[in-house]
């Protein structure tokens, strides 16, 4: 159960954004409870340019409640008993049991005495670049349960190795005794040190508290295989000067389709995909095209932009990547590409988001390259819904995105500021700058409807504000254009492009 003074999500992000302090009373189970706020800690984090640890987070958060609820079960099991919870042999004998009769028939414990438990408060709040989080559970520790919770944060320090710890930290009558260790060592892998997690008590209350602060994060935040990604990149060539004169013909206005066709002319690989295209179903007529300037009519300048630089692309990127790897994310980058021109509003953004959405995946191929185990694990995790976002896991798992990698080779190769921003900031298009805000809503929207296409993510996971933009303000209406643009996609374009 979720109650607070809103009637929905949105509004107490725009208070948090106000720097207000938001407050919610929660009950019951920690996964049903908590899955209506985690979109709007998402939303929170992404406003700071965070939410790479939206899911750090939530397990975090999780866990927490789990303990506090656990400590109210004990209670209500410690009356039903007549045992005195602050008595240090009552304790020790009541807990011999609690295990056993608790904790192993939680279902049917919590069932019984649900009106029993005490409600647990979450309080959030944003001020400059942190955010905060406060858990109140209105009850007392114990002493008992106080040292147990010191003698977690100094195992912590200790030993910093779940392995090595378990051994010493193990008890079986309150649960694994793990949850403190690990919500320790997931904050320190974010750049989070143990001096921002804080357990006390206040009055009659037990607190939990979490204080994070981006600089910080930044700081701590960075891995060796970041390294290794910055330094790939580096080795780079440059982009292909021919591709790179015949988009710029392409883009001129004294350039005529005698021109553009004779440059192209001097690629045959160029020319037989131009050729191809001009022949797929989305474009063929009644009689088959065999001269470039007339396929070059045929598709339209625009089009041929976009496909020459992600040609380029690709022929650039795929010594990186298993050709199975590359089609399979090829065909992707098609569907985001298509998807993304047919929500355009004006033309200006339509032409440089059918380019944008070709590029949004250039990143994961060198995320393929370097390390196919890890690359695959993210995917697997994403398939079953254990993150809302693939950035947020890479950057978490990883320390970088492939977004932030395919914008880091954009910038290596000179390309348009407004490709770089819309391929940097798909995942949170908020951060975009004003002039780019446009493309990359544009581009995010697409995105999102391809990722629900593959039941990669479902309606909230995505940012309401944006889907508005473009009439999808209702699940019905989201999933009713992806289904739309996925019939569209099929049926006609399916076969445009050739790797």
């Amino acid at each position: 159960m979720l109650s607070s003074s809103y009637s929905n999500l949105e509004s107490p992000l725009r208070c948090l954004l106000k720097g207000e302090q938001i407050n919610f009373f929660l009950k019951g189970s920690a996964e049903c409870t908590l899955h209506r706020l985690s979109g709007l800690i998402f939303r929170a984090l992404s406003r700071l340019g965070i939410e790479f640890i939206h899911d750090i987070i939530m397990m975090v958060l999780e866990e927490t409640f789990v303990n506090f609820t656990k400590a109210n079960a004990k209670r209500i099991y410690f009356k039903e008993n007549q045992y005195d919870i602050h008595s240090i042999e009552d304790y020790e004998v009541a807990m011999t049991s609690f295990s056993h009769d608790v904790l192993a028939n939680w279902k049917n414990f919590h069932q019984k005495n649900e009106s029993s438990f005490s409600q647990t408060s979450l309080r959030i709040k944003i001020q400059d670049d942190s955010i905060f989080f406060q858990m109140e559970n209105p009850s007392e520790m114990t002493p008992c349960e106080y040292e147990r919770i010191k003698d977690r944060f100094q195992s912590f320090q200790k030993h910093r190795n779940i392995q090595e710890a378990f051994s010493e930290i193990e008890d079986s009558a309150e649960g694994a005794g793990l949850g403190i260790f690990l919500n320790l060592s997931l904050l320190a892998n974010a750049g989070i040190s143990a001096e921002n997690y804080r357990i006390y008590t206040k009055g009659n209350d037990t607190c939990c508290s979490l204080n994070i602060t981006k600089s910080l994060i930044e700081k701590g935040f960075a891995s060796s295989f970041h390294k290794k990604i910055s330094m790939e990149i580096e080795r780079l060539p440059t982009f292909i000067e021919h591709i790179n004169e015949i988009v710029r013909l392409c883009k001129s206005s004294t350039s005529s389709l005698e021109n553009i066709a004779q440059e192209i002319a001097k690629d045959p690989s160029l020319s037989a995909q131009i050729l191809c295209w001009a022949n797929s179903p989305a474009y063929m007529g009644a009689l088959q095209c065999t001269h470039l300037k007339d396929a070059l009519k045929i598709v339209g300048l625009n089009i041929i932009q976009n496909l020459l630089t992600a040609t380029g692309v690709f022929r650039l990127l795929e010594k990186h990547c298993a050709k199975r790897e590359l089609k399979m994310l090829w065909r992707e980058s098609q569907k985001v590409s298509f998807f993304a021109t047919r929500l355009a509003k004006d033309s200006s953004v339509k032409e440089d988001v059918g380019t944008a959405g070709i590029l949004s995946a250039i990143g994961k191929i060198i995320l393929v390259s370097l390390d196919q185990e890890t690359t695959q694990e993210i995917q697997n995790m994403l398939s079953r819904r254990l993150s809302r976002n693939i950035a947020s896991l890479e950057e978490s798992i990883i320390g970088i995105s492939h977004a932030e990698i395919g914008a880091k080779i954009t910038e290596k190769w000179n390309f348009p500021a407004s490709l770089t921003s819309a391929i940097r900031n798909q995942y949170h298009p908020y951060l975009a700058e004003t002039r780019h805000a446009s493309l990359v809503s544009t581009l995010y929207t697409a995105i999102m409807l391809k990722n629900y296409t593959t039941e990669v993510i479902d309606y909230n996971a995505t940012e309401p504000d944006i889907l508005h933009e473009f009439g999808l303000d209702s699940e019905e209406r989201f999933c009713a254009k992806a289904k739309h643009l996925q019939e569209e996609f099929e049926q006609s374009f399916s076969s445009q492009f050739v790797l």
